[in-house]
């Protein structure tokens, strides 16, 4: 801050002859002095200082929460992918169709084990599940394991195609995460596999 000095002379002034001192009654004191006027700058300052320093802690507040919320979806996401791929590689494993049956992963029980359980209980992963569905051949292949008919079997697999046929199946899961928020992460995959068998 800057501070101005001034000196206020006044020609009505009179020194004493006796002691040399001046008579200071007779300044005059109806104008402020520039020292007076400061007064009330340190409240100013210190209120614009709390405001700015206000919205910048609303800016990394907001920004922080922005990066909370993208980190859930981006965790969401993985999830309902992973969901979807267990569900691919589960099928792939465990050959859950050998027939020309349509397999529905959502509905259908796992008959291979004691007691038998719903496919897609057994495709759970972490907060992630299979969308609801119910397979319908002309509207909802969601979820579903779907005989596509027979072929050779693929060159260098070694087998005789004599003796063993390929039958063809389409692979279409649909996982969601987290499985019971309204509006759910979606990652819908397909594939195709091969189970070759003897004639």
């Amino acid at each position: 801050m800057l501070f101005t000095f001034a000196t206020i002379k006044n020609k009505n002034c009179s020194s004493s002859p006796a002691g040399g001192k001046r008579n200071l009654s007779s300044i005059p004191t109806g104008q402020p002095s520039p020292i007076a006027n400061q007064r009330g700058i340190a409240l100013i300052a210190a209120i614009s200082i709390l405001a700015v320093m206000s919205v910048l802690g609303l800016i990394l507040m907001s920004s922080s929460t922005t990066e909370i919320q993208l980190s859930g979806h981006f965790r969401n996401g993985l999830e309902s992918f992973y969901t979807a791929d267990r569900a691919i590689t589960y099928v792939y494993r465990n050959g859950i169709s050998t027939n020309t049956t349509v397999v529905d992963l959502y509905n259908d029980q796992d008959t291979t084990v004691s007691p038998a359980v719903l496919y897609r209980d057994r495709i759970v992963v972490g907060s992630g599940a299979l969308e609801p569905s119910q397979y319908s051949a002309n509207s909802d292949d969601r979820n579903s394991v779907l005989y596509i008919g027979t072929s050779p079997p693929p060159v260098g697999s070694g087998m005789d195609v004599n003796y063993f046929v390929a039958r063809n199946y389409a692979i279409s899961v649909v996982g969601i995460a987290p499985a019971t928020a309204p509006n759910p992460s979606r990652t819908a995959l397909r594939s195709q596999t091969s189970i070759i068998v003897p004639k």
